[in-house]
């Protein structure tokens, strides 16, 4: 009996490794406070908002109208530009300009979400320095956010965000 019990603890802790030493593994990674990176990408990941904070950091300042009223906040964060290139983006180079048939869905934990287009956060073309932020006023986040420079309505701003998507743009 005792055999079996040992065989079956072993078993458990043997799935547990992965997912407590944080790899890159699946969805199972992912603890409160995390954000996946997953869709049309070579490499997904699942990112804290401290794993977030080791990466080159960028500083935005945006106003925009939000509940009502003009609102100003001053954000710390990864590009999310630079953050999808390190899952490597899956587009085709036979296809000409493929990464224009792309678009980057935030959700957020409340259901929240958003889209925004490759071709705004690409250098070659709009080059929008939008921000995962890991920090907002200076106050670190317990999730990461995301704000976009030059909207004129907060709606794109996202609180407490779970998820980042990849995802093609297809004709039906």
């Amino acid at each position: 009996m005792r055999a079996k019990t040992a065989s079956w603890v072993l078993i458990a802790l043997v799935g547990l490794v992965p997912v407590a030493c944080g790899g890159k593994g699946g969805a199972g990674a992912a603890t409160a406070g995390d954000i996946r990176l997953s869709g049309a990408v070579k490499e997904p990941r699942t990112w804290s908002v401290d794993g977030l904070a080791t990466l080159p950091l960028q500083t935005q300042e945006v106003s925009f109208l939000g509940e009502g009223m003009q609102k100003s906040i001053r954000g710390k964060g990864v590009s999310l530009y630079d953050l999808l290139q390190r899952a490597k983006p899956k587009f085709d180079p036979k296809k000409k300009r493929d990464m224009l048939r792309y678009a980057v869905l935030v959700h957020a934990t409340d259901g929240y979400a958003t889209a925004i287009s490759w071709g705004e956060i690409d250098p070659d073309f709009a080059a929008k320095p939008i921000l995962v932020t890991v920090e907002e006023n200076d106050k670190r986040l317990e999730r990461p956010g995301l704000i976009v420079p030059g909207d004129k309505h907060g709606g794109r701003h996202v609180y407490d965000m779970d998820r980042i998507t990849l995802q093609a743009v297809r004709d039906s």
